[in-house]
């Protein structure tokens, strides 16, 4: 399954390699690095932290030699919440980060929920 966004009117596929996951900062036998890492990147999309999309798709789009300042007046657009769920789904399905992201999001998404409801309350 590919993902595709739309950046600036272009089309681009999404794209999981070795090293993007190093540009993510995820480390060959360092697993706990890289659960920390991952639920960093994972959180910051849940939560809509712009920087976590610039810099995630900075990585993602290098491949594409996309500019980050192609991404950040992008980021400006009304698409951005749609940017976050599909970056969000592309590691949840990703063969790369499938495994650790079904660990890491349902455990962030009960936390988060938790969350809404206290602000609720409030």
């Amino acid at each position: 399954m590919s993902t595709t966004i739309t950046l600036n009117g272009e089309e681009y596929e999404l794209a999981l390699t070795i090293g993007s996951l190093k540009g993510l900062g995820l480390i060959p036998n360092n697993l706990e690095n890289n659960l920390d890492k991952m639920t960093d990147i994972l959180s910051g999309l849940l939560t809509g932290d712009p920087f976590t999309l610039l810099n995630t798709l900075k990585i993602l789009l290098k491949k594409d030699n996309v500019k980050p300042e192609e991404i950040e007046a992008a980021l400006a657009e009304d698409n951005t919440p749609e940017l976050f769920d599909k970056v969000e789904t592309f590691f949840e399905t990703s063969p790369l980060t499938k495994v650790m992201a079904a660990k890491i999001v349902p455990a962030l998404k009960q936390h988060l929920s938790k969350l809404d409801e206290v602000e609720v309350s409030d």
